[in-house]
């Protein structure tokens, strides 16, 4: 949980709480409850938004990440266009309900962390199980396709790194594109010379038939 520490006061005796990088965050005074109700909704709004986009969704359980492996893993998601939120359960709990992530309550237990992919099924797990190998940390607690049923255990969402992402299954798809023109016109090129074959043996067959 972050620190913070009052700077001023304004107005009726209000004050302006800050976070220790120095962002505002909330009024505390008599405007405090109504400041810290919006910023939820707004938070459970924006996440809510996540899940009717995404393709994937893991959740890990971040307890033990030092500060700058936490950032390390941000900037890799992010990287790999993977969304990496790390929020209270209740709140991503309102955010899923409706969605087609709902099945996945089960996995909101204790301190959360999300990873959602909006076009790459793999993205998420290939960067989580990269960054685990590495570091050694960061324990999957499972995770969900869209409209799947049955949330993804640890393992199969170790399984999931395995599949080929976007860019390779691109790639795949445009290797076969690219051979299927060549070999039709290899094919043709070929037509001519094979039939002349067949003719030449012909051809000396009767010759040899002839004779």
């Amino acid at each position: 949980m972050e620190n913070y520490f009052v700077l001023l006061p304004i107005g009726d005796g209000g004050n302006i709480t800050w976070n220790v990088r120095g962002s505002p965050l909330l009024w505390a005074g008599k405007e405090d409850e109504g400041m810290r109700k919006e910023g939820k909704q707004a938070m459970v709004t924006a996440l809510r938004e996540l899940f009717d986009r995404a393709q994937v969704a893991i959740v890990a359980d971040f307890r033990g990440l030092k500060v700058s492996e936490e950032t390390t893993l941000r900037r890799r998601c992010r990287d790999a266009g993977v969304h990496y939120k790390v929020v209270k359960n209740t709140l991503a709990r309102l955010a899923v309900e409706g969605t087609p992530f709902e099945p996945m309550l089960e996995l909101l237990n204790g301190p959360s962390a999300l990873a959602l992919s909006d076009e790459d099924p793999s993205a998420p797990a290939k960067v989580i199980a990269k960054f685990q190998k590495e570091f050694k940390k960061l324990d999957v607690r499972g995770g969900l396709i869209r409209d799947s049923q049955v949330p993804l255990s640890s393992a199969e969402v170790g399984e999931l790194a395995l599949l080929p992402g976007k860019d390779e299954l691109r790639a795949q798809l445009l290797g076969v594109l690219i051979a299927v023109p060549q070999n039709f016109v290899r094919a043709l090129n070929d037509a001519p010379s094979r039939l002349a074959r067949v003719i030449d043996a012909y051809r000396n067959k009767k010759e040899e038939q002839a004779a």
